[in-house]
């Protein structure tokens, strides 16, 4: 049974998928709009692209023996172009750039394109991924255990908030309490005091 979840991590991997989806169907029609330059059928050839955009838009020219013909740049006959840095164009190195600011681009089990030219998303993948948080019991005491562990952290923030936010700063978070179990200096076992607990109460 699911019995912690953060949808607010969920949300976020969401938004982030959604993002990086949207950025990598950029690049990629963004490259393979361009003439003379093989398509890229390959996610991994497309992350090759976010993140050595020079070095890849280098390689294809040599590998096609083409020019580049975009803007005001042209090798002159004879030079080799094993030993030339092409310029990469503008647009592409920009959506290249936009592409590699989405941290889903390397979840490289999300992603494949299709004969179409279309960004894929592995749902299943994508999934797993927004669920990674999630904690699942499979028995009644695992489900004991972890809604104890919940409950400790929502407690014990919110018992900082009352002490910070309190008109009495001195506050110590032992100071209701009586410590009776201790292991190498750990506080294991504690039992509330009632006078101690009145006394923080009318502070609030």
């Amino acid at each position: 049974m699911l019995v912690y979840q953060d949808e607010a991590y969920k949300q976020k991997t969401r938004n982030e998928i959604a993002g990086a989806k949207a950025a990598l169907q950029n690049l990629l029609d963004e490259w393979n709009s361009m003439e003379d330059l093989p398509k890229i059928t390959n996610y991994r050839d497309l992350f090759k692209l976010i993140h050595v955009p020079q070095k890849f838009y280098s390689d294809q020219f040599q590998a096609e023996g083409k020019k580049p013909v975009q803007g005001s740049f042209a090798l002159q006959p004879g030079v080799n172009l094993k030993f030339t840095t092409v310029p990469v164009p503008n647009s592409l190195y920009v959506k290249a750039r936009e592409a590699k600011q989405q941290i889903m681009n390397g979840h490289l089990e999300l992603w494949s394109i299709d004969e179409n030219g279309k960004i894929v998303l592995d749902e299943t993948a994508a999934q797993n991924l927004v669920n990674s948080m999630d904690v699942i019991a499979e028995n009644i005491e695992q489900k004991k255990f972890i809604d104890a562990v919940i409950s400790y952290k929502e407690a014990g923030n919110y018992l900082h908030d009352c002490l910070i936010n309190g008109t009495t700063l001195g506050f110590s978070f032992s100071t209701p309490y009586e410590i009776i179990e201790r292991h190498s200096g750990n506080i294991l076992r504690v039992e509330i005091v009632p006078d101690a607990l009145r006394s923080m109460v009318k502070e609030l």
